[in-house]
């Protein structure tokens, strides 16, 4: 750690790194269990390519055209390790414009939103079982459909941007 310092990397720039590597680690591994899943990725391409061979690639995209992206998907992937006591936006956008969401295994989430055809949790390095989750989520479009908008509810009642100012 004393040499890292001597080179100019403070400790923040250290666990900034090791954080994005395991984001980094995680996604890679996710999608890698997920061969034969019809993906479309968003974000570097050059990067992701690398990763996986059978996918589409859309690159990056300014965070105010994901809302529409997510009124078109039927499920999103949510990869963020690191919120284990809270909640990412993209969950929240992705059941709101009504797409079913697999993400990590968080308490916060469990509490409110149950695993069902809406929502999906994983734990690394159980990967695999995600592509299962989703065959599940698409087996039954009505059920899927019912249950995001029963999240959908969730969500108005408790997780607005006014709802989450109060807490």
């Amino acid at each position: 750690l004393e040499e890292i310092r001597k080179r100019g990397f403070s400790l923040f720039d250290i666990m900034i790194l090791v954080e994005r590597y395991l984001r980094g680690k995680e996604r890679v591994e996710l999608l890698k269990a997920l061969r034969g899943v019809d993906l479309h990725i968003f974000g570097n391409e050059e990067v992701w390519k690398k990763v996986v061979t059978k996918a589409t690639f859309h690159g990056a995209v300014p965070f105010d055209k994901m809302r529409e992206i997510f009124s078109k998907s039927r499920v999103v992937l949510n990869s963020v390790p690191m919120f284990k006591t809270c909640v990412h936006e993209r969950f929240v956008y992705s059941l709101a414009a009504g797409a079913s969401v697999i993400t990590n295994r968080s308490h916060f989430l469990e509490d409110e939103f149950p695993e069902n055809r809406a929502v999906g949790y994983f734990l690394g390095p159980q990967y695999e079982r995600v592509g299962e989750k989703i065959e599940k989520m698409l087996a039954h479009e009505d059920k899927r459909l019912e249950e995001v908008e029963r999240a959908r509810e969730t969500i108005k009642k408790s997780h607005t941007w006014d709802e989450r100012v109060k807490t």
